[in-house]
């Protein structure tokens, strides 16, 4: 059989130029996967806006270890030790619960007098300090 010039430029002995279509494949993949990120990227933009604290000023690893806490406050877990959490019993605020996100930041949460759970602050150490270290002697 002889090599044939398909439209395309390349020559080849089969009824269609292989290397083009090796080429439309992979573009499809690459096509699907981008829109496949971005439909994560989105879900994910509107799970921190829709978030009962503000998320938007922090780094994206803080702000979904965020959404992780929160998702599992609102289960009803209460398990201190899981959350790395603890009261603010020593500045008088018992209702008050710090968790850590990490090394450099905190959740703040305050219990109700129903016992529930709400999500209060997100931020770094630092500010949490500022705002929350007040103590009452």
């Amino acid at each position: 059989m002889a090599r044939k010039l398909f439209q395309c430029g390349h020559t080849g002995k089969g009824k269609y130029c292989h290397e083009c279509e090796r080429l439309h494949k992979e573009s499809a993949v690459i096509h699907a996967h981008e829109e496949y990120r971005k439909v994560v990227k989105r879900e994910r933009r509107a799970r921190i806006i829709a978030a009962p604290v503000s998320l938007i000023c922090l780094p994206s690893d803080v702000q979904d270890e965020a959404l992780t806490l929160i998702e599992t406050i609102k289960k009803g877990t209460r398990c201190h030790k899981i959350l790395h959490a603890k009261r603010l019993l020593k500045s008088g605020q018992r209702d008050v619960i710090s968790i850590k996100i990490g090394w450099g930041h905190r959740l703040v949460c305050r219990e109700q007098p129903s016992g529930e759970v709400l999500p209060e602050w997100v931020g770094s150490h630092e500010a949490y300090n500022k705002r929350y270290s007040k103590i009452v002697c």
